[in-house]
């Protein structure tokens, strides 16, 4: 049967608190895999958009160069979503601790808001996403102003809107918190058993 534990015995005593910290730290796993593989995505395409725009040979097709797009701009937006993950399951996990929530990344849940609700934005002839006036669930796509699907750098923000060295910040901060919970865990599991073992338990 499924349970909160994540290293065997271990546990926060709580079954509630032992779930919020089997998901903090599966989005914190997520976030560090998945971050450094869409500046990679990023960086190919800028790569194989330069190699495509010099007409050689050896440069990239058209078809490679958008092929190449699709794999940036779906790891890009994965990364959002899971960076949202992670925020929020950070700062639950922060509540279940007693300590104080930290702050959210900048226009990280109005990106993830509007990318969510993409599907039934409106495009312009520059690749903007804009919200249907009649649509209300788009109140992210809305907050951010429009989107441009054609945004892409890989030394700048995600989307032009989401800073990502804060979500490294994020990923860290939650990695090293999580790091510390579960070596106090460890440490008290250890000092229970040799008192259990010194009581004949």
């Amino acid at each position: 049967m499924l349970s909160g534990s994540l290293s065997g015995n271990l546990s926060t005593g709580s079954a509630a608190s032992d779930y919020v910290l089997l998901f903090a730290r599966t989005w914190t796993e997520r976030l560090a895999d998945e971050l450094p593989a869409a500046i990679s995505a990023s960086t190919r395409l800028v790569e194989d958009d330069r190699a495509f725009g010099r007409m050689e040979d050896w440069s990239p097709s058209e078809d490679a160069v958008a092929l190449s797009f699709r794999r940036m701009w779906a790891a890009n937006a994965s990364v959002v979503w899971t960076g949202y993950q992670a925020q929020r399951w950070l700062r639950r996990l922060a509540r279940e601790l007693g300590e104080e929530p930290p702050e959210e990344v900048p226009s990280l849940k109005s990106l993830r808001d509007a990318l969510e609700h993409l599907d039934s934005a409106l495009f312009d002839d520059t690749g903007t996403a804009v919200t249907d006036p009649i649509d209300r669930r788009q109140t992210g796509l809305k907050r951010i102003g429009g989107l441009s699907v054609q945004s892409w750098n890989p030394g700048g923000p995600l989307f032009a809107l989401v800073d990502v060295d804060a979500l490294r910040l994020l990923s860290r901060e939650l990695s090293d918190r999580l790091k510390g919970l579960l070596d106090d865990m460890a440490e008290d599991y250890v000092v229970q058993a040799e008192i259990d073992r010194m009581r004949g338990k």
